[in-house]
């Protein structure tokens, strides 16, 4: 055999072992999907059979939905904290869901696995457009529907990301269009009930959120970050998601202004993840152009025991967002003694009310301003904490469960 022949044999049996090798991973393709197809059908069946016993025992249980349900979110704490009320009154109740991550209880249950009873009472937590969704709320046959709707950001704001510009802009179609199947629209703030009545519905109100704020009372300083920035000088904070309409560009001029006209030993410390990434490397090329890399620092993947801990060191909790449907980093800032100095707009005077500073106008001179005569005045800043902390205790969990039990007794009831 010339050395021709054996090259053809070496690379024909190599082309076998490709072909048999690809064969090989396409089977374990359709193995793993026809595995997860099996599993998926298991966990409905199971589903199905765990709750029907309630279906069938005719009595009323109050059936949470969300799209999505998240760990440690505004809504998924609120859906959560909800639940945990509901048991507390003797309610039965599940939580309905299309996708999920990291919440772990034993009254979860899949959309698809969902077995409707005439004796439910759907509450849906509105925040997102979603088809699947959008369609068991609207022709599922229950004993009454009850939306709360924690407010859907314009998609404007996300131009520059087709996937949330469609899903937001898909969100305020669905929320007009689900007006005459609900017997009462409640939103989390003021603003969002204004909102509802704007969409047409009629029998609306405001349900204020179950929140987390006080674990961060109680969680231990993380000892490097509590090294990073309790050195003395004056913490500047802003708490949230980088994403256009937080406008976090105008948090960084106006620290700009104050920095240099009034205080060169102070930095911004803003927190908060990486949701738009062309909008995160604007923000990083604005603090370049600045020469303020010393000053401003970004925490974008920050655990909680930093947040808390940064919030322990803050001075001053500096907002200029545009667009919020509550805002719970406020709520936060007031029970961590933190001052707020924020622009008006959306939800937020409604979330302060007489807990921080509004200004009407994004003039950075006349801001840094506001954030001096709060920083440099011992009394007014301390009359804005105390102001502050009882704004922040309308949310404690005793004063929201309160209004839970009478908007049980009152709403989650078969007439």
């Amino acid at each position: 055999m010339n050395n021709h022949q054996i090259n053809k044999e070496i690379l024909d049996r190599k082309f076998i072992l490709k072909k048999r090798v690809k064969s090989f991973s396409i089977l374990k393709m359709y193995f793993i999907t026809g595995v997860k197809k099996i599993l998926s059908m298991y966990h409905v069946f199971k589903f199905r059979l765990h709750h029907r016993q309630i279906y069938e025992d005719k009595k009323v249980r109050i059936v949470q939905v969300v799209p999505t349900l998240v760990k440690n979110d505004a809504i998924g704490n609120d859906v959560v904290l909800m639940s945990d009320s509901f048991d507390k009154m003797g309610l039965n109740n599940i939580i309905v869901f299309e996708s999920m991550l990291s919440v772990e209880r034993t009254n979860l249950v899949p959309r698809k696995a969902y077995l409707p009873s005439q004796y439910d009472i759907l509450i849906y937590h509105m925040a997102i457009g979603d088809k699947k969704i959008h369609s068991l709320v609207k022709n599922v046959e229950v004993a009454k529907k009850i939306m709360i709707y924690h407010n859907i950001t314009p998609p404007k704001y996300f131009v520059r990301d087709v996937r949330k510009y469609l899903a937001t802009k898909l969100g305020y179609k669905q929320v007009k269009e689900l007006a005459p199947y609900f017997d009462l629209a409640l939103g989390d703030s003021e603003f969002n009930e204004e909102e509802l009545k704007k969409f047409k519905y009629k029998n609306t109100g405001v349900l204020p959120l179950f929140l987390r704020s006080n674990d961060i009372l109680t969680v231990a300083d993380d000892i490097d970050t509590k090294i990073k920035y309790d050195d003395g000088k004056t913490n500047i904070i802003f708490v949230g998601r980088q994403v256009f309409n937080k406008k976090i560009e105008d948090v960084i001029k106006a620290f700009y202004v104050y920095y240099k006209k009034y205080n060169s030993n102070s930095r911004l410390i803003l927190v908060g993840k990486e949701d738009d990434q062309s909008y995160s490397k604007f923000l990083n090329a604005l603090v370049k152009d600045a020469k303020m890399e010393d000053a401003i620092f970004f925490e974008v993947n920050a655990p909680f025991k930093s947040l808390a801990t940064i919030y322990h060191l803050a001075d001053l909790f500096l907002c200029m967002s545009e667009h919020e449907g509550f805002c719970v980093p406020l709520i936060e800032a007031m029970l961590t003694k933190t001052p707020i100095v924020a622009y008006r707009s959306s939800a937020i005077p409604g979330t302060i009310k007489e807990g921080g500073i509004i200004f009407d106008e994004k003039d950075y001179n006349h801001v840094a301003k506001l954030m001096n005569d709060v920083l440099s005045n011992e009394l007014f800043k301390e009359e804005l904490i105390k102001k502050g902390l009882i704004r922040a205790n309308d949310f404690s969990y005793d004063n929201v469960y309160k209004i839970y039990e009478d908007f049980a007794q009152k709403e989650l009831v078969i007439k």
